[in-house]
């Protein structure tokens, strides 16, 4: 189950990708960290580059159809884009999902920080605002 970064990991995992320290996985991170501190990319833009670098069609299959590991992705909705009525809704946990366009969003729903990640208090999962859980 992924919150927060651990969306991210989830989301790794469950495609099957190699998460030792000299794997395309860490490259990836890495380059787009060092893009981000030399102000190349806003740090929103992280998550998103690296989903779609490493996603390829076969990653995204096996997150669809991995019966052992269920990647499982929670988030809250925010209603009306309102942060305090997010703070008394119930998490949503999210395990079902379509393509890798739905699977980036999932993630980036789940590993939205307020303002920080993408200017906005609130980001859209399958047509409702909602916050990282």
């Amino acid at each position: 189950m992924g919150i927060s970064g651990g969306s991210m990991c989830a989301a790794l995992l469950t495609a099957e990708l190699d998460l030792s320290s000299n794997s395309d996985v860490m490259l990836c991170g890495q380059e787009q960290s060092d893009r981000c501190r030399d102000g190349k990319q806003k740090i929103g833009m992280l998550v998103h580059n690296m989903l779609d670098d490493l996603l390829d069609n076969a990653a995204v299959q096996r997150i669809i159809s991995n019966k052992r590991r269920k990647m499982l992705i929670a988030m809250v909705d925010a209603p009306s884009g309102s942060l305090m009525k997010a703070y008394n809704q119930p998490i949503k946990v999210c395990s079902n999902f379509t393509d890798q366009e739905d699977i980036r969003n999932a993630v980036l729903a789940s590993t939205h920080i307020p303002y920080i990640a993408n200017g906005n208090k609130t980001t859209m999962f399958r047509g409702k605002e909602v916050v990282d859980a």
